[in-house]
Protein backbone atom coordinates (compact mmCIF):
# COMPACT_ATOMS: atom_id res chain seq x y z
CA UNK A 1 0.00 0.00 0.00
CA UNK A 2 1.23 3.12 -0.92
CA UNK A 3 1.60 6.48 1.19
CA UNK A 4 -0.88 8.76 0.22
CA UNK A 5 0.41 12.57 0.95
CA UNK A 6 -1.64 15.32 -1.01
CA UNK A 7 -3.85 16.23 1.94
CA UNK A 8 -0.79 16.12 4.27
CA UNK A 9 0.61 18.83 1.77
CA UNK A 10 -1.97 20.38 -0.16
CA UNK A 11 -4.30 21.75 3.12
CA UNK A 12 -1.80 23.52 4.83
CA UNK A 13 -0.69 25.02 1.27
CA UNK A 14 -4.17 25.90 0.70
CA UNK A 15 -4.60 27.31 4.11
CA UNK A 16 -1.74 29.41 4.48
CA UNK A 17 -2.41 31.11 1.15
CA UNK A 18 -5.14 32.12 1.69
CA UNK A 19 -4.47 33.56 5.74
CA UNK A 20 -1.42 35.04 4.43
CA UNK A 21 -3.30 36.86 1.61
CA UNK A 22 -5.90 37.50 4.23
CA UNK A 23 -3.84 39.43 6.18
CA UNK A 24 -3.26 41.51 3.31
CA UNK A 25 -6.64 41.90 2.79
CA UNK A 26 -7.95 41.73 6.32
CA UNK A 27 -11.27 42.59 5.76
CA UNK A 28 -13.20 45.01 8.60
CA UNK A 29 -11.26 45.39 12.05
CA UNK A 30 -9.25 42.16 10.75
CA UNK A 31 -12.68 40.10 10.84
CA UNK A 32 -11.71 38.23 7.72
CA UNK A 33 -8.77 37.77 8.78
CA UNK A 34 -9.76 36.07 11.50
CA UNK A 35 -12.31 33.58 9.58
CA UNK A 36 -9.04 33.01 7.74
CA UNK A 37 -7.14 32.04 10.85
CA UNK A 38 -9.62 29.55 12.55
CA UNK A 39 -7.80 26.23 11.94
CA UNK A 40 -4.80 28.15 14.15
CA UNK A 41 -8.25 29.36 17.12
CA UNK A 42 -6.30 26.99 19.72
CA UNK A 43 -2.95 28.72 20.11
CA UNK A 44 -5.15 31.15 22.15
CA UNK A 45 -6.01 28.88 24.83
CA UNK A 46 -2.08 28.57 24.91
CA UNK A 47 -1.12 32.12 24.47
CA UNK A 48 -3.30 34.91 26.14
CA UNK A 49 -3.53 38.25 26.18
CA UNK A 50 -1.58 39.00 23.34
CA UNK A 51 -2.98 40.65 19.83
CA UNK A 52 -3.30 38.51 17.36
CA UNK A 53 -1.20 40.55 14.94
CA UNK A 54 1.33 40.23 17.09
CA UNK A 55 1.97 36.71 17.14
CA UNK A 56 1.40 36.25 13.20
CA UNK A 57 4.26 33.96 13.03
CA UNK A 58 2.82 31.12 16.16
CA UNK A 59 -0.55 31.75 14.01
CA UNK A 60 0.30 30.40 10.86
CA UNK A 61 2.87 27.62 12.79
CA UNK A 62 -0.47 26.42 14.62
CA UNK A 63 -2.99 27.01 11.57
CA UNK A 64 -0.03 24.97 9.62
CA UNK A 65 0.48 22.11 12.36
CA UNK A 66 -3.80 21.78 12.74
CA UNK A 67 -4.03 21.20 9.03
CA UNK A 68 -1.33 19.32 8.55
CA UNK A 69 -2.94 16.64 11.07
CA UNK A 70 -6.32 16.89 9.16
CA UNK A 71 -4.31 16.25 6.27
CA UNK A 72 -2.53 13.55 7.78
CA UNK A 73 -6.13 11.92 8.53
CA UNK A 74 -7.87 12.85 5.66
CA UNK A 75 -4.78 10.58 3.61
CA UNK A 76 -5.11 7.91 6.02
CA UNK A 77 -8.22 7.17 6.13
CA UNK A 78 -8.52 7.16 2.06
CA UNK A 79 -10.48 10.33 1.53
CA UNK A 80 -10.99 11.18 -2.31
CA UNK A 81 -9.56 13.94 -3.60
CA UNK A 82 -12.26 14.88 -6.37
CA UNK A 83 -15.06 14.44 -3.97
CA UNK A 84 -12.92 16.98 -1.32
CA UNK A 85 -12.10 19.40 -3.46
CA UNK A 86 -15.45 19.57 -5.45
CA UNK A 87 -17.18 20.15 -1.90
CA UNK A 88 -14.36 22.46 -0.95
CA UNK A 89 -14.96 24.85 -4.13
CA UNK A 90 -18.78 25.15 -3.85
CA UNK A 91 -18.46 25.59 -0.19
CA UNK A 92 -16.36 28.76 -1.32
CA UNK A 93 -18.61 29.98 -3.78
CA UNK A 94 -21.14 29.64 -1.66
CA UNK A 95 -19.57 30.75 1.48
CA UNK A 96 -18.32 33.61 -0.61
CA UNK A 97 -21.76 34.05 -2.19
CA UNK A 98 -23.86 34.05 0.92
CA UNK A 99 -21.49 36.71 2.23
CA UNK A 100 -21.92 39.08 0.07
CA UNK A 101 -25.50 38.25 -0.21
CA UNK A 102 -25.93 40.06 3.43
CA UNK A 103 -25.40 43.52 1.88
CA UNK A 104 -28.01 45.88 0.05
CA UNK A 105 -25.39 46.02 -2.76
CA UNK A 106 -21.92 44.70 -4.00
CA UNK A 107 -20.83 48.05 -3.44
CA UNK A 108 -21.02 48.40 -0.36
CA UNK A 109 -19.89 44.98 0.74
CA UNK A 110 -16.73 45.98 -0.55
CA UNK A 111 -16.49 49.35 0.78
CA UNK A 112 -17.32 47.61 4.08
CA UNK A 113 -14.52 44.94 3.95
CA UNK A 114 -11.97 46.60 1.46
CA UNK A 115 -12.21 43.83 -1.40
CA UNK A 116 -13.56 40.62 -3.18
CA UNK A 117 -10.11 38.80 -2.35
CA UNK A 118 -10.54 39.70 1.41
CA UNK A 119 -14.05 37.77 0.73
CA UNK A 120 -12.78 35.08 -1.14
CA UNK A 121 -9.75 34.21 1.22
CA UNK A 122 -11.63 34.12 4.57
CA UNK A 123 -14.23 31.63 2.63
CA UNK A 124 -10.98 29.32 1.17
CA UNK A 125 -10.38 28.86 4.72
CA UNK A 126 -13.76 28.68 6.46
CA UNK A 127 -14.45 26.38 3.30
CA UNK A 128 -11.27 24.01 4.22
CA UNK A 129 -12.36 23.46 8.10
CA UNK A 130 -15.88 22.77 6.98
CA UNK A 131 -15.41 20.39 4.16
CA UNK A 132 -12.72 18.60 6.25
CA UNK A 133 -14.64 18.23 9.36
CA UNK A 134 -17.90 17.06 7.46
CA UNK A 135 -15.39 14.56 5.49
CA UNK A 136 -13.76 13.17 8.75
CA UNK A 137 -17.36 12.80 10.77
CA UNK A 138 -18.80 10.93 7.89
CA UNK A 139 -15.08 8.49 6.93
CA UNK A 140 -15.84 7.96 10.85
CA UNK A 141 -18.96 7.45 11.12
CA UNK A 142 -18.95 5.04 7.96
CA UNK A 143 -15.61 3.20 9.41
CA UNK A 144 -17.91 2.88 12.63
CA UNK A 145 -21.12 1.59 11.17
CA UNK A 146 -18.77 -0.89 8.80
CA UNK A 147 -17.39 -2.17 12.11
CA UNK A 148 -20.24 -2.69 13.84
CA UNK A 149 -21.94 -4.19 10.73
CA UNK A 150 -19.08 -6.97 10.64
CA UNK A 151 -19.49 -7.46 14.14
CA UNK A 152 -23.10 -8.15 13.95
CA UNK A 153 -22.71 -10.29 10.78
CA UNK A 154 -20.32 -11.95 12.93
CA UNK A 155 -22.70 -12.81 15.51
CA UNK A 156 -25.45 -14.62 13.14
CA UNK A 157 -23.13 -16.74 12.33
Amino acid sequence: MTTRWWFRIGLPVIWWMAAWISVRHPGDEYGLWGVACLPAAWLFVVVRGTHPLDVQPLIYCAGLLTTGLVGWWLDAWRMRTLVWFSVWGVGVIALVTSALSGYESYHRAIMKNGSLIAYVSSATSLSLVLTSVFSLTGIGLWRVGRFAHSKLRSLDA
